[in-house]
């Protein structure tokens, strides 16, 4: 865009917001910064989170052969009374899928908001721009399940499972490793729920506002 293009732009947005109702346009705006600040805090905590589980999930997979048998001698010494329990392959694999998954969760997290910004000057271009971000937050949770949770529930069971095999030498879930799988199902499904409603109840509704003020601005400005 030239100059003076661009300064005729302005101008014409300048005026066009006069013709938007203040108190709407403020409201939009409010609305999506607050939910801005929220995922940009909650995806600040999960990368924590992630790098301090990367940091015991590094520590057990390099140091877990000598840890292991020491917890289970502290927790339940019966069972290591009769052989000295070690990690086996299953909990492995387990931890070093865990050590890829700390590290994915914040590259994908922070590459929904990673949008250039640098040429919005007009108001259009802005609106335009929280467009796609909250577009890709949509995309992002509605395809959570893919990315996080089944991730997440199989790392678990893998791991809960190879500890079960560790101990007790056997593949029948006992009552502990049953209790889990249910507990993994509820989760899981709470958290298709959870995936639906901000992609429904959170972000549509926004995605709708600025989709009708950027048609005020587009029917405004003819």
């Amino acid at each position: 865009m030239e100059l003076d293009d661009l300064k005729n732009a302005i101008n014409l947005e300048n005026k066009t917001e006069l013709n938007i109702n203040s108190q709407s346009l403020k409201t939009i705006k409010t609305k999506v910064s607050n939910f801005e600040k929220e995922t940009k805090r909650n995806i600040l905590i999960e990368s924590l989170v992630a790098a301090i589980a990367f940091i015991f999930v590094i520590t057990a997979i390099l140091n877990g052969h000598s840890i292991y048998p020491i917890i289970i001698a502290s927790l339940l010494p019966d069972l290591a009374q009769t052989a000295e329990p070690k990690i086996n392959f299953m909990m492995y694999a387990s931890l070093i899928t865990m050590a890829i998954y700390c590290l994915f969760i914040p590259i994908k997290l922070y590459s929904t908001i990673n949008n250039d910004e640098s040429l919005n000057w007009t108001l259009t271009s802005r609106v335009d721009n929280e467009i796609e971000k909250l577009t890709n937050q949509k995309k992002l949770w509605s395809q959570a399940h893919l990315w996080s949770f089944i991730p997440a529930a199989f790392i678990g069971i893998l791991f809960f499972w190879g500890l079960q095999i560790s101990l007790l030498n056997t593949w029948i879930p006992n009552i502990y490793l049953s209790i889990y799988l249910v507990f993994i199902t509820l989760a899981f499904t709470g958290g298709i729920w959870m995936k639906k409603y901000m992609s429904d109840k959170r972000i549509q509704p926004l995605l709708d506002n600025l989709h009708n003020l950027k048609k005020q601005l587009n029917s405004t400005a003819v």
